[in-house]
């Protein structure tokens, strides 16, 4: 399999931890069987523990009948106890746990040179150029994010550049390395 190290974005570990796509799940356990290298940023951490942290307050003030605009307003405000942040906390690491072939890693110098390339000649989000700079510095071979706008500039940038990376969504990579355990 031409797959030697695959970077794994924040949208297909959430998949995961909140069991709502099972083709990120399938894919998940795919890459353990195979024995691929796999990593995420430290950023993805950070993002998911925002994102967690998000939603968490979010349905906290809606079983307290908050309407959405008060919520909304307060969003930056977050009030979450040692309690609720514990859970969170948990959350994310029986996901880690569970997946621990995943290694976590920081960008590094060429990286946050490839994140300035990516600002200055595309479209791609400052969340999202991290998630490309760290897959490119790290030289992986593949990227799987299941964000449909990233995938499309990303291809774009990736192929401009002439660089080895190809960028895919967990349902097209699930299916691929399913057909590849055929073969």
């Amino acid at each position: 399999m031409k797959y030697q190290k695959i970077y794994i974005d924040t949208n297909v570990i959430r998949d995961c931890i909140k069991r709502r796509k099972d083709y990120s799940i399938s894919l998940m356990k795919s890459i353990r069987e195979h024995k691929f290298e796999c990593i995420t940023s430290i950023f993805a951490l950070l993002e998911l523990w925002n994102i967690e942290k998000e939603e968490d307050f979010f349905f906290k003030k809606v079983r307290r009948g908050i309407e959405l605009n008060t919520i909304l307003r307060s969003r930056r405000q977050k009030d979450l106890n040692v309690s609720e942040l514990n859970e969170v906390n948990d959350r994310l690491n029986g996901f880690f746990e569970e997946y621990d072939f995943i290694g976590k890693v920081q960008l590094m110098e060429e990286g946050w040179r490839f994140a300035f390339d990516i600002a200055r000649t595309t479209n791609i989000e400052p969340g999202d150029i991290l998630h490309l700079a760290t897959a490119l510095g790290e030289r992986c071979n593949l990227l799987i994010t299941g964000d449909g706008p990233f995938i499309m500039e990303a291809k774009r940038f990736v192929r401009n550049n002439k660089f080895s990376l190809e960028i895919i969504d967990p349902q097209e990579a699930e299916k691929l390395f399913r057909q590849s355990s055929k073969d």
